[in-house]
């Protein structure tokens, strides 16, 4: 049983009773305020915004969608107007009640229901004010909704049934808390004033395009339909509901444009993202509304100062004033002046044209509605001048939107002009007939019929070159000169309407010739006027132009493995049309073979030619025909030496060479009797007789059909030729060149390729290349390489055994399967420049040999700068991508599965400045690994269960900020490792937050003429001595360590076994103690200076003696070091240990917990040779608070009683 639900479609924009009032609201208040010679009083703006509420009356809806990417309105159900064309439209609004009598009848602007721009300076200049600002109110709920993304996207939403359907607009549902009392939008717009434009068209489009590019709508999110917006970013926020919410943001002040949801299908074991315009905390619904209801005020005010400047223009032109007299009265006027001069000509009446007038009667009633027109030829317009007093309206014709008006009911061809209808115009007329009329001077109803020519005009076109078209159907020419040549039998025309090939114009020449392009489709399209306005039916010649539409693509001249003379040749038809080849003929420049050919080559389909009587040449495809390769002299077959072959096309004697071969140095151009590889033709497009358009086939990894015992032909008879599926015909690209998606996928053999310098290598969309595998050959740029796949259809560049993008190449099924390592490399050298890489996936890639300066990696940027976004780099046997002094861009980006070498990393990065962000790295062993790369910058990536680390560090540290990761070996940034981590050239080297924290491995030293420096958040923890990786902070002479806080969370030194701050580093459960990593030695020479931090665990054994233990050792110096805001706890041995001269100054800082030691006593300060101030200090739980002796010096402020050796050391 079926149900029938019956329910408005409703579809409004923000809320009618809240939402439009209020903004209107904030609109004529921001216009008042900058405009006050045009302030409109309170009682007027009531008008205006009660207009822009009574906008979403019923009915008016469906046409408040403007998507200004494809020009139209709403498509549900039909194509409905677009609020653009709707706001404008005094006849379409005022047809909803009245239509049959828009400007006909009635005045034009005379129509309930019409609040059309025109409407609205109509009445405000010359009728009601009122009606007028009401209209305006309108006109402003229009620009409102072009504000909201749904109405600019063409996403119809249903407002009733929401419970049921849920398919109500996220943005306005929320925007619909926002009302007169509660907006605020005017004090956010600062000194920002009413955006003004010259038509109310820039207004709509300027709004709509922006609300269509920079935000998404419900069901329009990474729409194929819409390239804009895009999601520069990602982000994580934690939410009121305590958990971790996903972003994307653009690129303009983090504005968030979605929330990310990763959804893990268990069935099928893939994770899919979904996509949110809604977050729990509605953060992203009020970025959009922060940034469009900016928007609807601003332009909002800029229509109201248009609408009064149109206004004032109105005053002194009175166009619309004019526009306002009804059809009828503009056609009486005319008419009746007619009649009035003919009917006085003839019988001498004294009727006066005023008289004629004031005849007219008002009444009127409609007789007949038709919603369709059946113009019939021959057929004549009557114009019937009646007595009757009474207006009858025969015919009003009402055209729906989406509906058509019926072609002339002889011709089913579409016409290129208008018909024009015929109108009933009645009035009062004289008595015309033979004799005096009555003293009254009035008929008795008689009527008079004036004839109105609407005979359609025939009209006959003829294409010269179509009478000789090559196709079986349809027109197929080689030629680019085109005839054409049309007559009319009307004696009266008026002019030709011509649309060739979409240029329109106009003609009275009967004829024309045309060059045209090569390999196009041509459509010429011509009707005719005559002096009465009627129009003939549309006459059409759609015409496909290739001069060489059959080309010779294959040459088997060195015959098969079987027999050198089992020779064969195929033919190609490039066109979109069968050909009869009754005509042809297939010839060699001596005569032999001469080859007659027959039946038809279908429309982009192959033709084989077979030596042979019994069609075995090729033992399993089927020859089109079978023929000794015989001709007009003595032999036959295809001369090993060479031939100059010719295909020839033979009209009525006269012959046209179509295609050709030509001669290489007296030879072929390709091919082999040898190996039997054939000759191919590489670009059919390219001119037979151009010899660099020939070559070899590849002979191996794309072959078709078996010899006649069975051996794989070296070539590929009736299939796409196998050279054709390289990138250039050799080796190098020396010429620009866009690979596309209908050529895929392309193919790198065993030689490898390269782009020359200087020369632009773009992959568009969809298109995928597959590189071999033995020779292990690689792909080198010394030009530049562009891909521009998208999301939905990336580049991929992959193995030849990679079924999963561009199908079963290999044609093997599941037969072999691609690995890491299956190829080399994409090198892009130092002469490249601009290269970019978006949307792309490179796999499979990597192998490696061993050898001086050899770089590991299955993409390699060598001192170029590269775009990378969007790109995944996978499965690479060694690294993923390798940048060596390279200033990349990588965003968005996933390097993931490069894991095969023990120690593969996603990316490299050696030296350079590359900036990293927003991208992914997981299931490699390492995800980054970087080498002495202090310009590097990477922020905001994830970095997710890379076996070894998540990112290793050897020499100079970059900036890391904002980096996640978990599951990791070693779940840190991993820094140290025995080098140097700062770099003279910047000077300071700054550590940021990261929710990865940083782990120091063996030595970390900041070296002379450098600074360390923190940001605040930043955790660092030590790895313990475990395989020999003590992690030990060492301020070299003349370095120095700073940090400008004022808290002790600031900054953060502690264990790799403390999982209470930063992120867990690796899944070692044991807990934190004393000693477990080194701490910071401090050398002779270097200072720290250091404000609000933590530093613990620290003091671990590197010798048998104890004295070189702590939390900080400070070994002479001849600068001051300070600590202020500090806390020492739980070190091994000492907390600070100062020798040798130092001089150190400590404030507001805690010592505890100093009680495990080599030697006793445990002391929270010890000093020897060295001076220390104190101040504020508080000792809490310490075996010994402070040990000096040897000539040291102590003073303590405020340091409440702390314990000392030797006693009595402080006053």
């Amino acid at each position: 049983m079926g149900i029938l639900l019956v329910f408005p479609l409703s579809s409004f924009a923000y809320s009618d009773t809240t939402t439009h009032p209020a903004l209107t609201n904030e609109i004529v208040k921001f216009f008042n305020t900058n405009y006050p010679d045009l302030e409109l009083d309170d009682k007027e703006k009531e008008l205006v915004v009660q207009g822009s509420v009574d906008e979403d009356a019923f009915g008016r809806w469906m046409r408040h969608y403007y998507d200004p990417v494809y020009n139209r309105g709403i498509t549900v159900g039909k194509k409905w107007q677009s609020s653009k064309e709707w706001s404008q439209d005094s006849k379409a609004q005022a047809g909803i009640i009245d239509s049959a009598f828009a400007g006909s009848l009635k005045s034009y602007y005379g129509h309930e229901g019409d609040y059309s721009w025109e409407r609205a300076i109509y009445e405000y200049t010359w009728g009601d004010r009122e009606y007028g600002l009401s209209a305006l109110g309108h006109i402003l709920h229009f620009i409102e909704d072009a504000t909201v993304p749904p109405h600019t996207r063409n996403d119809i939403h249903l407002v009733y049934f929401d419970d049921v359907f849920h398919d109500r607009s996220p943005y306005e549902h929320w925007a619909s808390k926002f009302n007169i009392n509660n907006i605020d939008v005017i004090s956010k717009l600062g000194n920002k004033k009413p955006i003004e434009f010259d038509t109310l068209d820039k207004y709509f489009d300027t709004v709509a395009s922006y609300t269509n590019k920079n935000f998404f709508s419900k069901d329009t999110i990474l729409s194929k339909e819409y390239s804009n917006p895009v999601i520069k970013f990602l982000g994580k926020e934690i939410l009121s509901d305590e958990k971790q919410h996903m972003f994307g943001y653009s690129d303009e002040s983090h504005i968030r444009l979605v929330r990310i949801k990763n959804q893990f299908k268990k069935k099928e074991g893939v994770s899919k993202k979904l996509y949110f315009i809604e977050d729990p905390d509605y953060l992203i619904l009020a970025d959009y509304w922060n940034i469009l209801s900016k928007q609807a005020v601003l332009n909002g005010a800029g229509v109201v100062k248009l609408f009064f400047d149109e206004v004032e223009k109105e005053s002194k032109t009175e166009v619309l004033k004019m526009k306002n007299r009804s059809w009828f009265k503009r056609i009486y006027d005319a008419t009746v002046g007619k009649i009035f001069g003919i009917s006085k000509g003839l019988c001498g009446s004294s009727v006066s044209y005023e008289d004629l007038q004031g005849a007219v009667v008002g009444s009127q009633k409609v007789a007949v509605v038709s919603k369709e027109l059946t113009v019939k030829k021959e057929e004549p317009v009557i114009i019937e001048i009646e007595s009757e007093k009474e207006i009858e309206v025969m015919e009003d014709i009402i055209l729906v939107e989406d509906e058509k008006v019926k072609e002339p009911a002889t011709t089913t061809e579409k016409t290129l002009m208008e018909i024009y209808e015929s109108r009933l115009i009645p009035v009062d007329t004289p008595f015309f007939g033979g004799g005096g009329g009555g003293s009254n001077n009035t008929s008795d109803s008689t009527s008079e019929a004036v004839e109105v020519k609407a005979v359609v005009p025939t009209l006959s076109l003829t294409s010269t070159e179509c009478q000789n078209t090559l196709s079986v159907s349809g027109c197929l020419v080689a030629t680019t000169t085109l005839n054409f040549s049309w007559s009319s039998d009307s004696n009266d025309l008026d002019y030709y309407l011509l649309n060739q090939n979409g240029a329109i114009s106009t003609t009275t020449a009967t004829s024309t010739i045309i060059t045209t392009s090569d390999n196009t489709a041509y459509t010429f399209l011509i009707s005719v006027k005559d002096d009465s306005g009627n129009v003939s039916a549309t006459s059409t010649q759609e015409i496909e132009v290739m001069t060489s539409p059959i080309v010779i693509n294959e040459v088997a001249w060195a015959g098969t493995a079987t027999s050198s003379s089992d020779e064969w040749v195929e033919l190609y038809n490039k066109s979109n049309k069968d050909i009869d080849l009754s005509q042809w003929v297939f010839m060699a420049e001596d005569g032999v073979p001469y080859i007659p050919l027959s039946s038809t080559i279908s429309a982009g389909g192959y033709y084989l030619i077979e030596r042979s009587i019994d069609d075995n040449t090729i033992s399993d495809i089927q020859a089109d025909l079978a023929i000794p390769f015989s001709g007009v002299g003595s032999g036959s077959g295809l001369g090993d030496s060479g031939e100059h072959l010719s295909l020839v096309y033979v009209n009525q004697n006269a012959t046209s060479t179509v295609d050709e071969v030509p001669l290489c140095n007296f030879s072929w151009c390709g091919g082999s009797s040898n190996s039997k590889y054939t000759m191919e033709r590489y670009d059919t497009d390219v001119s037979g007789d151009t010899a660099t358009n020939w070559g070899n086939s590849i002979g191996e990894f794309i072959l078709n059909g078996s010899d006649a015992e069975g051996a794989a032909i070296k070539g590929t008879p009736k299939a796409k030729n196998s050279i054709s599926y390289k990138i250039a015909n050799g080796t190098t690209l020396s010429s620009d060149k866009t690979l596309t998606q209908e050529d895929s996928p392309y193919l790198i053999d065993r030689n490898g390729f390269s782009v020359n310098s200087g020369v632009n290598l773009t992959l568009e969309e969809g298109v995928v290349i597959k590189i071999v595998n033995p020779n292990t050959p690689s792909i080198v740029i010394n030009g530049t390489l562009k891909t521009n796949g998208t999301s939905a259809n990336p580049v991929v560049i992959t193995a030849f055994a990679d079924d999963e993008y561009g199908g079963d190449m290999n044609s093997d099924a599941t037969a072999t399967t691609p690995t890491s390592g299956s190829w080399k490399s994409i090198t892009i050298n130092s002469s490249s420049s601009g290269s970019s890489l978006t949307n792309t996936i490179i796999r499979h890639g990597g192998v490696w040999f061993d050898g001086i300066g050899v770089v590991k990696a299955m993409v390699i940027v060598d001192t170029a700068n590269v775009d990378f976004q969007n790109v995944t780099i996978e499965h690479s046997k060694k690294h993923g991508l390798h940048l060596t002094s390279s200033a990349s861009t990588i965003t968005n980006s996933t390097f993931q599965n490069n894991n095969t070498d023990s120690d593969s990393a996603g990316l490299y990065v050696s030296e350079g400045s590359p900036t990293i962000s927003n991208s992914t790295f997981k299931d490699n062993k390492y995800g980054m690994y970087a080498y002495y790369s202090p310009n590097l910058s990477a922020s905001s990536n994830t970095f997710t269960n890379n076996s070894i680390e998540a990112v290793r560090i050897s020499g100079a540290i970059g900036s890391f900020s904002g980096n996640t990761g978990s599951g990791n070996g070693t779940n840190a940034i991993t820094i140290g490792n025995g080098s140097n981590i700062t770099d003279t050239t910047n000077g300071t080297t700054t550590l940021n937050a990261n929710a990865l924290s940083y782990l120091v491995q063996n030595d970390a030293r900041i070296i002379a003429s450098t600074t360390l420096a923190f940001g605040e958040g930043v955790v660092i923890k030590g790895h313990n001595n475990e395989a020999s990786s003590l992690g030990r902070i060492i301020v070299k002479d003349g370095g120095s360590v700073f940090k400008s806080g004022s808290s002790i969370n600031d900054l953060i030194f502690t264990s790799i076994h403390d999982d209470s701050v930063g992120t867990a580093v690796d899944s070692d459960t044991t807990s934190s103690s004393a000693g477990d990593w080194y701490g910071i030695d401090v050398e002779n020479g270097g200072t720290l200076n250091l404000n609000g931090f933590t530093l613990r665990y620290a003091g671990a054994v590197t010798t048998s003696s104890g004295n070189d233990k702590g939390g900080i050792k400070f070994d002479g110096g001849t600068a001051t070091s300070t600590i202020t805001n500090a806390l020492f706890d739980n070190n091994y041995q000492f907390g600070i240990r100062l020798q040798n001269s130092t001089k150190l100054t400590v404030s507001d800082t805690t010592f505890k917990n100093h009680t495990e030691q080599k030697v006793a006593p445990a002391t929270a300060v010890w000093l020897t040779d060295s001076s220390i101030e104190l101040q504020d200090i508080i000792f809490e739980s310490n075996d010994l608070d402070i040990h000096s002796f040897s000539a040291s010096t102590v003073s303590c402020l405020n340091c409440g009683t702390p314990t000392t050796d030797p006693a009595g050391l402080l006053p």
